[in-house]
Order: structure tokens, then C-alpha cells, then sequence
């Protein structure tokens, strides 16, 4: 899985004035009988960027990007920080201003793309909803641009499967099918939370390779949510890692996956690394169409750091080399 390792890709130029899509600042998320569950977080992505929030499960990744959205499950408030889409302080923000943005400007994909779409929908009515509702296309227009939508996430016979019921879609088309509703609104934000959790690895590597060629195309910021590290260096640009509810370490793709520096990070490295084996079993599984970028350049990130493997197995190793309750320090970072 590294032929679209983040060392041989073309990273967004973040030198000059582009002002970040997204910007969190000191976010704390916690529920009055459960304490606090996300403390102190602060992250930032450009324009065309993909940052990977890594870390175990239950660490609160997810409840991260839940926040993003001010999508909280019941109980969890946000109790201090910020959170700026762009110039938009989304703390601030009305629920009716908020349903406005969402989809709009900014797009989540949930884990189990099945389970997230309608039953009683067809794909193609799912996918025309946000375009109606932020767009304003008539039900005419929505339904070429749904068309339009399949075709671009790479699903065969898009008039056909426009018409199907979830039930009729395997795991990867299910995921197409989300990913072409969340890019229909044209957001400057994705949150891909697991996008590929329970998809067998080829469709892994063609859903990867569709987030790649989009937020290249698009100029889209990414946050990609994952516990696997092979997707976080075939795919991300810079990486936190995320232990009990706070950042310990961010850095580029290459400084995390080559010369992580917080115990927990190292830990995690260690734990997945394929010992003695650049290429590794899984090396050429994301080559091919690089959708833009050279494959040649694409394919070169093999011999610019270790291989990866899998998600954190040895999560358990990982927990012994920090403090009991994963507090240590405050975190590194470049």
C-alpha cells in the first residue's frame, strides 16, 4: 500500500498567504457526568491538503470530527476552544445557519457506508437531496448531476445504479455512493472518518486512490481519520496523533512515520512496521492511476521510508510506553 506514499506526491504549497480551510483551536469536548473526553486539541488544514488524525481506537478521533461538524451525540458539549471553517467561527453558528454549512462547505464520510444511507432511498434520490438543498438544482438538474457524480467516483452504469436501493450496492459502491453525495455541495472540507474500514483491500485502494485524485482536483482539505497507517502514508500530507483526547505529536508524513519522537508515536510506528522489507507485501497496491500526479513519482515514495503495515496492532504495547493516563507532556510537534 505505498506507491502513493506521501513522499513521492506533490504537497499543496502552504508557504505563501493561502489562509487554511479549516482551523481548531484548544478544542475541548466533555460530558457533565463523564468528564472530559477531548482536551486542548488544535489542528489546521490547507487548501489541497490531507492531514491524518491517527491513533487507537476509543482515543477520540471520531468524537473529534463529531465536533467538527457540531454534530455531538447527546450529553457532549464543546466547552471551550474554536473551531473556523474559513472565516466562519462554527461555535457561533445557529443550528439553522449550521445545516446551511454542512454539506455545503464542509461534508463528512461516516464509517459503514452502508449503514448510512437510507433504506428507503434510492442512491441516486440521496445524492440529489444536498443538491437541491444547496444548490438549488431542479429535480431535472440534479438528476444529470447525479449521473455526473457516479461517473466521477468511478461506478459503472451510473443511469442503472442511480436507481438502486442500498441493499442492491456492495461496500465499495455504498462508499462511491457517499463520497458523491459529500463532494456534490463542492465543500472545502472532507472529514473522512474510516473510509475504508470493513472494504476488502482492492476497493480499499480504488476508494484511497478517488480521495486522492479529488482533493487534488479539488483543492480539497481533508481530514482523514485512521487507525491504519498504511492509508496514512499512502494518502496524508502531515499527521497528529492523537492519545486519550489530546494531540501528542504532529510533523509531516515523513517525520511521523520515520522519526516519530513522542513514545506513544514511536510506539505505534513500531508496532506496525514491517521490519526489513522496504517494499513490503503490500508495496504496488496503490499504483496505477495516480490521477494527475506521474506514477513513476508516485511509485518512487517506495524507497523514501519504511513500509507499513495494517492498522495499531499492539495497541496495547503502545499504552505501556506512556504514563497511565496518556498525559506525559503536552506534545511535539514540527
Amino acid at each position: 500500500m505505498d506507491s502513493l506514499i506521501h513522499h513521492g506526491c506533490t504537497a499543496p504549497d502552504t508557504s505563501g498567504a493561502t489562509r487554511p480551510a479549516l482551523i481548531v483551536e484548544r478544542l475541548c469536548v466533555g460530558h457533565p457526568e463523564l468528564g472530559t473526553f477531548i482536551d486542548d486539541v488544535s489542528l489546521e488544514i490547507a487548501p489541497g491538503e490531507v492531514l491524518a488524525l491517527v491513533g487507537e481506537s476509543g482515543g477520540g478521533k471520531s468524537l473529534t470530527a463529531l465536533s467538527l461538524m457540531r454534530l455531538l451525540p447527546r450529553g457532549f458539549e464543546v466547552t471551550s476552544g474554536a473551531i473556523r471553517l474559513g472565516s466562519d467561527d462554527l461555535l457561533a453558528k445557529t443550528e439553522r445557519e449550521l445545516n446551511a454549512i454542512r454539506g455545503r462547505r464542509i461534508a463528512m464520510l461516516f464509517q459503514h457506508p452502508q449503514s448510512m444511507l437510507d433504506p428507503t432511498s434510492t442512491a441516486g434520490a440521496q445524492i440529489a437531496e444536498p443538491l437541491r438543498l444547496h444548490l438549488g438544482m431542479s429535480r431535472r438538474q440534479a438528476a444529470r448531476r447525479v449521473v455526473e457524480l457516479l461517473r466521477e467516483v468511478g461506478i459503472s452504469e451510473p443511469e442503472y445504479r442511480a436507481r438502486n436501493y442500498p441493499f442492491q450496492l456492495s461496500g465499495g459502491m455504498a462508499q462511491r455512493v457517499l463520497i458523491a453525495a459529500a463532494l456534490g455541495g463542492n465543500p472545502d472540507v472532507l472529514i473522512a472518518d474510516e473510509p475504508t474500514t470493513a472494504l476488502d483491500v482492492t476497493i480499499q485502494v480504488q476508494i484511497l486512490k478517488l480521495l486522492h485524485r479529488e482533493r487534488r482536483e479539488r483543492g480539497l482539505a481533508v481530514l482523514l481519520i485512521t487507525h491504519d497507517l498504511a492509508v496514512v502514508s499512502a494518502l496524508a500530507d502531515r499527521v497528529a496523533v492523537m492519545y486519550a483526547g489530546r494531540i501528542v505529536e504532529q510533523g509531516s508524513s515523513a517525520q511521523i512515520l520515520q522519526r516519530p519522537r513522542h513514545p506513544y508515536t514511536q510506539a505505534l510506528v513500531e508496532s506496525s512496521l514491517l521490519r526489513g522489507r522496504p517494499g513490503g507485501d503490500a508495496a504496488g497496491d496503490y499504483g496505477g492511476d495516480s490521477g494527475g500526479d506521474s506514477p513513476s513519482r508516485l511509485e518512487s515514495g517506495r524507497d523514501a521510508g519504511p513500509a507499513i503495515r495494517g492498522g495499531l496492532q499492539g495497541a496495547g504495547t503502545c499504552r505501556k510506553q506512556v504514563d497511565a493516563h496518556g498525559r506525559g507532556d503536552r506534545g511535539v510537534s514540527d
